[in-house]
């Protein structure tokens, strides 16, 4: 997912994946492209439009950030990780304008390993999440077997009195 203009460079980054992508660059439409993301079970990216679409659905983000600030421009919730390196120059340096000696230092120390440490957390987030949200439903579906049947037919201790 990413501008049509970038192509080249996503062309360049898929040419090196063992399993070969989707390539959807600027082939979606923004309703389009929300759509992919409601479906996503995480998604990677950098501080941009996807990623507030993202923390907007409730869609699950380890987001990087280089010269942009996560303080001012979220993503915002709590299903959300951001991926970002400590420099003195960041509050003072935005996208367009960098003032630390080595341009956009910030983006570039952070490594492959940060990035897979990020979407590793959020994985194990979202796996102890599910297993919370399956034993809701399984406390429900029970309570709704025991009111139904008050009792009469149910193998649960509590209700066999």
């Amino acid at each position: 997912l990413s501008a049509g203009t970038e192509i080249g460079l996503v062309r360049e980054i898929t040419g090196l994946m063992r399993n070969r992508p989707i390539i959807l660059a600027g082939e979606t439409t923004i309703r389009q492209l929300s759509g992919v993301i409601a479906q996503a079970s995480l998604l990677v990216c950098n501080d941009s439009a996807p990623m507030h679409i993202a923390a907007a659905l409730g869609t699950p983000t380890v987001a990087i950030f280089g010269p942009s600030k996560s303080v001012e421009t979220g993503p915002y919730g709590r299903n959300h990780l951001v991926v970002e390196e400590t420099f003195a120059c960041r509050a003072s340096c935005d996208e367009s304008r960098c003032t630390n000696k080595h341009h956009h230092a910030c983006m570039e120390s952070i490594s492959l390993e940060d990035v897979f440490e990020g979407v590793e957390q959020q994985m194990g987030r979202m796996k102890t999440m599910a297993t919370k949200n399956d034993l809701k439903k399984r406390d429900s579906a029970s309570q709704i077997h025991c009111s139904i049947n008050r009792g009469a037919d149910c193998l649960h201790k509590e209700c066999k009195g």
